[in-house]
């Protein structure tokens, strides 16, 4: 090593040669001690008097050894160069380490992504069971289980970041075969419950799932046995075992989209111009909703629920009833026909609204996010390891990304029964105040069949709650709302304390002669017609 200090040059030998002289000279030209040398220095600038000495020189000289060359670097052993870097504290560094850094830090990262994922996916789970009112919640209590894991999967890594003393072999084995149960549960259970349906409880098509299920996790088991983790060179744990039962298992779950994905597109083929047949799925899905309590939608529920797939007739939405032609018969007579015609719209008009534009791809919905899922787990199962993330993190991107469609999934089916139940609550209500021709009304006098005598209060109320739900005018949007059009309390008509806008079940051209159902009830804005 060489110091500068003033107008002194002190020359020290190399670490490799303890008997190098060592002569301490002055003045600007320096030489060994050595006569037989004859080396000229090179001249030393004296530093200024106002900075010291900052830099130093090191010279080394030692012998390392590889012991898992092929774990680090993947060029031939025999051709092997090693290459160093100098930091500027004096440490070196080889391409490995910075390779490894990186894939280190993006694990990292992508785990605390998928950690707050699925922290945001169990409180939309729990948000789910709560506003769910349907008697079955099997398939919300999967995915609760599912998103339930997650901390299982995730705080093993994590706490081995920090922690030296964790066993990684340990916390790999957790990882993985929480992530690969909880896969399952999505794929297998979730998805596979709603293939079954679709497929009308086919024995031959849960057999299959079932089978292939069984396949996947003895794999996974299997794998486990064999699972080892190891530390990396930034202390975070890797796993370093071979990936051959990991990618059989892999395999077999994409297997079983590609089923499932064929037998939504098979349905949806089959039956695509069946109304009922595309939306079966969703209201047999729906977990046999509970009764409700004026009746007007039971009928509904349990007339699709129970008719046969391959008997749904494919017919046209549009209905009219057959002229009226002894309507001054009795009035009891004209009531009892427009509470018939009413309550046959009624049944329509609980589950079908918008059927054709929203139902008829709900098939195609299950389909896509079945493709979206083979796909991710493609990816999975070609991945190369050493270009990036770990097999354990793409396992877990695939987790997020399955749990992610089925959330919203759920949330689909959640906020459409919470649309009909308002529809639903509206209709009884209608009904029970006497919305559908009471016997105060008379068709004798200009008075509109549909106005009803509730007090102010209660009607706004009524609105109050129609207008804080919104989207009510669409049951099945997700994401557009449709103002009401409803009339101030100063315009209502002299003739009633409230001129309701919905639901208007029928517009009354001409009593005498027809009765007409508007081709969308809720598309429709009541304009109050007397009988001409």
């Amino acid at each position: 090593m060489l110091f500068a200090s003033d107008a002194q040059t002190i020359s020290i030998g190399d670490l490799s040669s303890p008997t190098a002289p060592l002569s301490i000279v002055d003045g600007p030209l320096a030489t060994l001690a050595d006569p037989l040398t004859h080396l000229l220095l090179p001249r030393v600038t004296p530093p200024p008097a106002c900075c010291s000495t900052n830099q130093v020189l090191v010279e080394l000289s030692t012998s390392l050894i590889i012991k898992d060359y092929r774990r680090f670097y993947s060029t031939d052993i025999h051709s092997f160069r090693p290459t160093y870097l100098a930091l500027d504290d004096g440490s070196l560094i080889t391409p490995a380490l910075i390779n490894d850094l990186w894939n280190s830090n993006l694990d990292l990262l992508f785990v605390a992504a998928l950690a707050t994922l699925f922290l945001r996916n169990i409180v939309a789970a729990v948000d789910y069971l709560r506003r769910g009112k349907m008697k079955n919640k099997t398939l919300y209590y999967l995915l609760l289980a599912s998103q339930a894991l997650a901390p299982a999967s995730f705080v093993p890594l994590l706490v081995s970041t920090f922690n030296q003393n964790i066993n990684c072999t340990l916390a790999m084995l957790l990882s993985s075969m929480v992530g690969s149960v909880a896969l399952a549960l999505l794929l297998s259970g979730i998805m596979g419950i709603k293939t079954f349906k679709c497929m009308n409880d086919s024995k031959i098509v849960a057999g299959i799932i079932a089978i292939l299920e069984l396949g996947h996790m003895a794999f996974v088991i299997w794998d486990a046995i064999t699972i080892r983790g190891v530390r990396r060179l930034t202390g975070t744990c890797l796993r370093a075992s071979e990936l051959r039962f990991t990618r059989i298992s892999v395999a077999i779950q994409m297997s079983s989209c590609c089923f499932m994905t064929l037998c939504f597109l098979y349905t949806y083929i089959k039956y695509r111009k069946t109304p009922g047949a595309r939306g079966r799925i969703s209201l047999r899905m729906s977990m046999e909703e509970p009764p409700n309590e004026t009746g007007l939608g039971n009928a509904v529920d349990k007339g699709l629920a129970t008719n046969d797939i391959s008997h749904a007739p494919a017919r046209p939405l549009a209905l009219t009833e057959p002229p009226v032609s002894h309507l001054d018969d009795s009035r009891s007579h004209a009531h009892k026909s427009i509470a018939s015609s009413f309550s046959r719209l009624s049944k329509l008009f609980s589950n079908m609204v918008n059927l054709r534009r929203v139902m008829r791809d709900e098939l195609l919905y299950c389909c896509v996010v079945t493709v979206v899922f083979t796909s991710a787990l493609i990816v999975t199962f070609t991945v190369n390891v050493n270009s990036g993330l770990s097999i354990t993190s793409w396992i877990m991107f695939t987790w997020g990304l399955v749990s992610t469609f089925v959330i919203h999934s759920c949330g689909r089916v959640i906020r459409r029964h919470e649309r009909e139940a308002i529809i639903r609550y509206t209709t009884s209500k209608a009904t029970s105040n006497g919305f559908l021709g009471a016997p105060k009304v008379d068709y004798d006098k200009e008075i509109n069949p549909w106005v009803t005598a509730n007090s102010p209060k209660i009607a706004d109320r009524r609105v109050s709650l129609l207008i804080q739900t919104g989207d009510f005018a669409d049951p099945f949007s997700e994401g557009h709302s449709l103002p009401l059009n409803i009339r101030p309390s100063s315009q209502i008509a002299p003739s009633s304390s409230l001129s309701l806008n919905f639901p208007p079940p029928l517009d009354v051209a001409d009593p005498q002669v027809r009765v007409v159902l508007p081709s969308s009830p809720l598309e429709s804005s009541y304009q109050p017609s007397g009988r001409s």
